[in-house]
């Protein structure tokens, strides 16, 4: 029991040190975010403009070496082609499939896990960093033929998107008497589609985010 008590101790008296130089900070910015897809061979997109929120940590592990993850709510969405079954009616006699074109407009959670080198250059601290980005819709609408609805995501209709989406970024800041500025791109890896027909390409939604930021003081 003596010996375990001791071990306890040990351990928290070595993490002490490191947890005493984690930084916490946040940022924000704006973000220009696609849906991609591809079409005959050629690269399409839709694209929107949005913004990011962000609290972010900086952990170190060993050398120019940290951990920095991120909570981030940010706004996103964009465009992309669809087909759609057209059915019987009065105006349209002749059953058969047609293109539409909604458009996605949509929050979600996003928490960067970020590896981050970061080296010195004068007086500035410039961050190199890269790593997995979960993100998980929270709510947002669609436009389809000028009406407006919610996104019920995961549904598994036409005109919805799914309900997680695994990307991968990758990021350069720089830093200075504790200010930040960043650029972050984060290039989804899940197709965002909830329905598709056998012939429909898959979509991915990326983002590109210009921020500012602020680490507070150590205390």
């Amino acid at each position: 029991m003596k010996h375990s008590v001791w071990i306890l101790l040990g351990l928290v008296l070595a993490v002490l040190p490191a947890a005493a130089q984690v930084r916490l900070g946040v940022r924000a910015g704006g973000a220009y975010s696609t849906m991609v897809y591809k079409v005959d061979n050629l690269v399409e997109s839709g694209d929107r403009f949005g913004y990011s929120l962000a609290a972010v940590a900086d952990i170190p592990v060993w050398k120019e070496f940290s951990l920095r993850p991120e909570l981030s709510f940010v706004s996103q969405g964009g465009a992309f082609n669809q087909l759609v079954e057209w059915e019987e009616t009065s105006g349209n006699p002749d059953p058969g499939v047609g293109v539409i074109r909604p458009h996605y407009h949509y929050y979600s959670l996003q928490i960067p896990i970020n590896i981050c080198y970061t080296f010195t250059f004068s007086d500035v601290k410039v961050n190199l960093f890269g790593g997995p980005v979960p993100d998980i819709p929270l709510f947002g609408d669609k436009t389809v033929d000028g009406e407006t609805s919610d996104i019920r995501f995961g549904s598994g209709k036409e005109n919805d998107l799914k309900p997680f989406d695994i990307a991968f970024g990758i990021g350069l800041g720089a830093e200075y008497n504790r200010f930040t500025f960043g650029v972050h791109a984060i290039c989804g890896l899940t197709d965002r589609r909830a329905f598709k027909y056998n012939e429909e390409a898959r979509v991915y939604q990326n983002n590109i985010t210009l921020s500012l930021g602020y680490f507070f003081p150590l205390r």
